[in-house]
Formats: structure tokens, C-alpha cells, sequence
């Protein structure tokens, strides 16, 4: 409730005679008493107004009423209805405009026999009757018991209002005014009548302000505690925020006619809302990027013109702020637990390949030994024919487990030997044709895309052939029944992108966790000796790059190899 001097215009309201109103010498601002200022015939008008101590039984009754209705718990839009409908029915249904005093815009409330209509009058700096008049384009008629007569600038069929300050101690809550038939302004039993209750009314208004204002901060502390428990739990976030988007409804000042919904990325939490002139939102803002709405709306049409409190708004900016900060928390915590995964995996990668490499040295030297002495028994004059067998299946087993030990040295070593520029287009062609045969029996259809030709690399040719070769095999082998596979380069910015997609049964989480790890297949026995991907995972990490997998069970796999982009050389732009 605005606090604010009435000046002389406020001391004229509390003037009790007319003569003393009369007698007033005109102050800077005031209206000055008009001279349409008429002579009543009233039989009453001689009579002095009842003594300020005595209140008759229906004023009384009055009192009661208004002030019972004011602590009732009720939003402040119908208490205002309630009791224009009152003052209405104690005068005999004559129109009725209050004007309230709500900074900083003032409230207008008309009712019209059975009709109520709310709405706002725009900012007014300095409350007074000054003002008032100034903004509903009215001006001053005369002084009579105690109140004041105005008259519309643009009314010309004789009508005018009669003003009655609402008047407690050194506020004011507000105006009443009546409109009449000229020369019928009020009598002065009526003016009497509102005058011992306008104190009541400005008591009961500012209670009412306080009750309101009072709930409505109950419901907010209630939300944003709600909020505070939800975010100390350690439910998921979808249940965290759809919990929360439950709690907001109940904040407003009309709560079983609104609702709330949250807009995250793709997500949407609640009801969207469809009208467009009844709902309120504000962005969310996640790490200082719009990444959606936080609304509230309402279902259907309120007959306050303020929808939404100032507090209200706050509210929800302070929900979207919460919202924003557990989001953020919750995509730290998941790419911290990505980046240890991956320093995991990395490490324990790590300590396989120097197994790897220590085991593969010390195997080199005897499978050498194994493979010279069988070539050489074999070469022996007088061996049986199931010598000569045995020897070139020890021959083959040797040369083998050679292979396997190559493998191992591929996946362990950290640099290439024969760095040189490189155009992946050729080799991505070369790979293609060479697997021709294969895809065609497999049923696969390859669509190649081998990029620009300044998509150049420094690296060894025949490892990097070998990468695609390995990753096209494993691609064909997981679309027993056929399929589509893509092997695409393309350049984006300093880095050369080579990805292999395929339409196979895809791999599972576990799986994913272990693809790289030398020897782990899931394949069958005789089919494959798991190093095809661990060669891969080594030759690209020696080639300065990095391997990037997706994959999902029943709807295949894709890997994107990311290699240091060089610029080509003259040979080969040409």
C-alpha cells in the first residue's frame, strides 16, 4: 500500500463542514471549488452530521461484513468482486467504480448491476485526486458533504460522479465513485452513511493486500524448497525436472487453472501451452546458451487483468536458474565419467600394448628359429611323406603365429617408419576394389565417397591401407544377411575425416567398452583372432589421430577416424 500525503485536497476530504471547503483559499494543484456549486433543496442539508462516536446498527453490520470478507481465503481479484457486489447491494445497486491504489499502477474495478469488469489505469507518479482526474479524463464539479463531484470531459448527457475518499489515519487505500443523473448527487444521509465506513474499507483493502501478499509468498517459499529437496536427491534428472514442472502450479495465484511445462532441447516436460495471451515464460539458459522455455499458463480466461504477479515472474526466473544449474551438474558429471572412462581405457590400452610389444619381441626370435629349422628338415633327401607334411604344417603354423606377432607389433608401436604426404582417395579406392569380390558375395552395396583429393596426410600408405581394409572386413562381417556400407573422407578445417558406416547388428555397451582390446571377439571360434580393430586403435594412434565409435544393437555401427590435415603436394594436385 502506497504512503503518501493527500495535501489539500485529502484535508478537504476530511472537512466536515462546507463552509470551512468554501472559506479554503485555492493551493498550487488543487481543483478550485467550481462555481456550478448549486443550492440543494434537501431538507436535511441544515442539519449538522452525526457525532464521529456514534455508528448506526446497519453501518455496524456493514463494518462486520467487509472486514469478515477481507480475512476470508480467497484470491484478491474475487475478494475485489465480493465486495464491489456488497457496496452495490447497500446502495440499492447503484454503479459503482473503486480505484485502487496499487504502485505502481492503479487498479480500476466497475460494477455495473451484475456485471464486473478489473483493469489497470497506467503509472501514476504522484497519487492524488489531481492525478486521478488527469488520467481518466474527468474535472471538478463542487464540494458537498464532505465529497467530491466530478464530471467526464467528453460525458455530455448530464451525468456525474460522486468521489469518497477511503481514508485510514495518514494513507489513503483508494477512491469510491458513484455515477448519478445530475442534479442527483448524494444525499447527505448516503454521504454520511459511506463516509463512517471509508476508514473500514481502506482497513479492509490494506488487509486484504497484506493477507494476499502474505499467502502468495507461502506458496513460493514452498516451491522453491520443493525445488531445493529435489535437487539434493539422487533420482535421474528427467524425474528431478518433471517433479519440478509439478510444483509450479501451485505458486501461482490461481492454481487449479494453471499449469507448466519445460522445453529442454528435444525434451518436453508438462504441457505445452496453447494460448498464446495467458501464459508466461522466460529462456533457460544452460552454460550461457538458450537451450529452452520454462512457461506457466493458464487453461482458461481470468478475470484479473494482472495474470501474473511481479513476484510470480521472479519466481520463475529463479526456477529457470535451478533448473539451468542441475542440468549443468548433471552434463558435468556424465562427460567427467566419460573422460574417465576413456583415461581408462587409454591407460589400460596402454599397458596392453607394451605387453604386446614385450611379448611379441620375445616370441620373434624362437618363431624364427622354429620356422629356419622346419624349412631346413624339409629340405632333407630322405624324409617319408608324413614327415614332409608334418613339417610344412609346422611350416604353416609358424608362419601364422608370425602374422599374429606382426599384428601386435602394429598395435603396439607408437610411430610410423615410412611417414611420407599421403591422398587418402587412392587408397580408399584401392581398398574398395579389392574387396569387391567380398561385398558382392555378401550382398553389400558400398557407396563410396573418397573425398577431395587435398584430403592429405603424413603417414605410411601400406598401414593406412590396411586400417581401411580392416575396418571394411568388420563393417561386411556384421551384415550376415546384407546391407548398406558408406566409407566417406571429407576435410573439416585442420583435421581429414574418415568414416566408415555400415547397417550391421550394431554392439552392445559392453562390447563398445572392450572393442580395442587385443584377442576380444565376438566372433566365432576359427574366425577371427581379435587384433583386426586393437591394429587399427595402433596404427591411427601412431598416426597422430583418434578413433571415434557409435553403435547401437539392431541398427548398426559407424567409426570416424579423425588424422592431422596436411597440405597436398604438388604430385598430387596434379
Amino acid at each position: 500500500m502506497a504512503r503518501f500525503e493527500t495535501g489539500e485536497i485529502g484535508t478537504a476530504f476530511r472537512t466536515r463542514a462546507e463552509s470551512d471547503i468554501r472559506a479554503r483559499s485555492p493551493q498550487p494543484g488543487d481543483f478550485t471549488p467550481s462555481e456550478k456549486l448549486r443550492a440543494y433543496n434537501d431538507p436535511m442539508i441544515d442539519r449538522p452530521l452525526s457525532p464521529p462516536g456514534s455508528v448506526p446498527r446497519g453501518q455496524e453490520d456493514l463494518r462486520r461484513r467487509i472486514l469478515h470478507l477481507a480475512s476470508a481465503e480467497i484470491p484478491r481479484i474475487d475478494f475485489l468482486r465480493r465486495l464491489c457486489r456488497l457496496l452495490c447491494d447497500e446502495l440499492s445497486n447503484r454503479c459503482l467504480t473503486l480505484w485502487l491504489i496499487d504502485s505502481p499502477q492503479w487498479r480500476r474495478l466497475e460494477q455495473r448491476k451484475n456485471s464486473f469488469q478489473a483493469s489497470r489505469l497506467p503509472e501514476i507518479r504522484t497519487p492524488s485526486v489531481s492525478a486521478l482526474c488527469r488520467a481518466e479524463g474527468m474535472e471538478a464539479e463542487g464540494w458537498d458533504h464532505g465529497v467530491l463531484t466530478l464530471r467526464r470531459n467528453t460525458d455530455d448527457n448530464g451525468k456525474t460522479i460522486t468521489l469518497i475518499p477511503l481514508d485510514s489515519g495518514e494513507w489513503t487505500a483508494g477512491w469510491l465513485g458513484f455515477e448519478a443523473a445530475e442534479p442527483a448527487y448524494l444525499g447527505r444521509r448516503e454521504a454520511e452513511s459511506l463516509l463512517r465506513v471509508s476508514d473500514t474499507l481502506a482497513i479492509a483493502l490494506e488487509q486484504q493486500r497484506l493477507l494476499s501478499a502474505l499467502r502468495e509468498r507461502v506458496k513460493e517459499l514452498t516451491c522453491t524448497h520443493g525445488i531445493s529437496r529435489l535437487a539434493e536427491s539422487s533420482a535421474p534428472l528427467d524425474e528431478i525436472l518433471q517433479n519440478i514442472i509439478s510444483l509450479l502450479p501451485p505458486a501461482l495465484q490461481f492454481p487449479e487453472l494453471a499449469s507448466a511445462f519445460l522445453r529442454l532441447d528435444r525434451e518436453i516436460y508438462g504441457s505445452e501451452a496453447i494460448a498464446e495471451t495467458r501464459r508466461l515464460e522466460v529462456p533457460l539458459l544452460v552454460h550461457n546458451e538458450e537451450r529452452g522455455k520454462l512457461g506457466v499458463f493458464y487453461r482458461a480466461d481470468i478475470p484479473d487483468p494482472e495474470l501474473f504477479l511481479p513476484e510470480e515472474v521472479e519466481l520463475l526466473r529463479t526456477v529457470s536458474r535451478q533448473i539451468a544449474n542441475l542440468v549443468e551438474k548433471d552434463e558435468t558429471r556424465r562427460e567427467r565419467e566419460k573422460l574417465e572412462s576413456q583415461l581408462r581405457h587409454a591407460d589400460r590400452l596402454a599397458t596392453i600394448g607394451t605387453l604386446a610389444a614385450g611379448v611379441a619381441h620375445e616370441l620373434n626370435e624362437p618363431l624364427g628359429a622354429i620356422l629356419g629349422f622346419a624349412q631346413l628338415a624339409a629340405g632333407s633327401r630322405d624324409l617319408s611323406p608324413s614327415a614332409v607334411s608334418d613339417l610344412e604344417k609346422i611350416e604353416e603354423a609358424a608362419l601364422h603365429a608370425r602374422e599374429i606377432v606382426r599384428q601386435l607389433m602394429l598395435f603396439a608401436r607408437k610411430d610410423t617408419s615410412r611417414s611420407q604426404p599421403v591422398a587418402l582417395s587412392p587408397i580408399l579406392r584401392s581398398a574398395s576394389m579389392m574387396l569387391s569380390g567380398r561385398l558382392e558375395k555378401s550382398a553389400v552395396r558400398l557407396d563410396l565417397d573418397p573425398g577431395p583429393a587435398d584430403a592429405c596426410i603424413l603417414g605410411d600408405p601400406a598401414s593406412l591401407q590396411q586400417i581401411v581394409i580392416n575396418l571394411l572386413v568388420n563393417a561386411i562381417q556384421s551384415m550376415p544377411g546384407g546391407g548398406e556400407l558408406r566409407l566417406r573422407c571429407r576435410v573439416e578445417g585442420d583435421q581429414v575425416l574418415l568414416e566408415v558406416r555400415d547397417t550391421g547388428i550394431g554392439m552392445s555397451e559392453r562390447v563398445l567398452e572392450r572393442l580395442f582390446v587385443p584377442f576380444f571377439t565376438t566372433k566365432e571360434i576359427n574366425e577371427g583372432t581379435g587384433l583386426g580393430l586393437a591394429v587399427v586403435h595402433g596404427i591411427v594412434s601412431a598416426h597422430g589421430g583418434r578413433i571415434e565409435v557409435e553403435s547401437e544393437e539392431g541398427r548398426g555401427s559407424s567409426f570416424t577416424l579423425f588424422f592431422p590435415r596436411i597440405d597436398a603436394p604438388e604430385e598430387s594436385e596434379r
